[in-house]
């Protein structure tokens, strides 16, 4: 592969990783902002950040049927349209299109925590690490500072700044994607094939060691995304700005 195509890869690659995290971690500084402008009670703000976790565990074994039978590219793709349309609807304040718009962009932010490792495999199979290094960096690094500059725009400008900014960069990353369309790969036989030959043919269901696995990083997931959603709350009822508040978990994250 020329080192022209893999760069363009890994920047298509970059771009979709700017909206894995941003949309959650983005949210927190904002949840006084969102409270005051919604009504939405305290005991009811960590819905904010749980409905994009709950459409993860809904939607995660779809999407791989999906990316079989269309392309991951191209179903990556058709998800984060719903990305930015629920972005857009963010923008106006009222509680259901808040709720509504959440949900949406959690399904888009799924499609690319699914396929994304996939479509690494397909297009930098002697290169995985690289692919995988600057998805997990671009999304952690870029999540981490939106939690800063969440609290900073909303302090200097506006609720409504902070979420048009949001909007904003995920039609820029839903851009930075497209010239991955026309590399869409279709392979609808892969797991008959693999059946056919041998592989794949154990039960994740069953796989002790699976299980594990799924334990631990449920737990790491908890404690994680337990901390970024309150976090910011905390360390503004201690007396801290939402700034210093959200500077504070920008630190933690990085």
């Amino acid at each position: 592969m020329k080192k022209k195509q893999t760069n363009v890869i890994l920047l298509c690659i970059g771009f979709m990783a700017i909206n894995l995290r941003l949309p959650i971690t983005a949210i927190p500084p904002l949840l006084p902002s969102l409270e005051k402008a919604t009504g939405l009670p305290v005991s009811a703000a960590g819905l904010l950040t749980t409905i994009p976790l709950l459409t993860f565990a809904i939607l995660s074994p779809v999407l791989a049927k999906l990316g079989r039978r269309f392309g991951n590219e191209r179903v990556i793709f058709s998800f984060a349209i719903l990305l930015v349309l629920g972005s857009m609807l963010r923008i106006n304040t009222a509680l259901p299109t808040i709720l509504i718009g959440t949900f949406l962009i959690g399904l888009g932010i799924d499609s690319a925590n699914v396929l994304l490792p996939a479509v690494i495999k397909d297009h930098l199979p002697l290169k995985p690490v690289l692919g995988v290094s600057t998805y997990t960096t671009t999304m952690l690094l870029v999540g981490a500072l939106g939690t800063g500059l969440a609290g900073i725009i909303v302090a200097k400008a506006s609720l409504l700044a902070a979420m048009v900014g949001l909007a904003i960069i995920s039609v820029i990353s839903l851009i930075g994607w497209t010239p991955m369309i026309k590399q869409n790969k279709l392979d609808s036989g892969k797991i008959q094939r693999a059946e056919q030959s041998g592989l794949n043919t154990q039960s994740v269901w069953k796989s002790s060691m699976g299980w594990m696995i799924a334990f631990f990083f449920g737990l790491q997931s908890l404690i994680y995304y337990s901390l970024i959603t309150w976090l910011p709350t905390i360390f503004v009822a201690k007396n801290f700005s939402s700034i210093q508040g959200g500077t504070f978990v920008t630190i933690m994250q990085i």
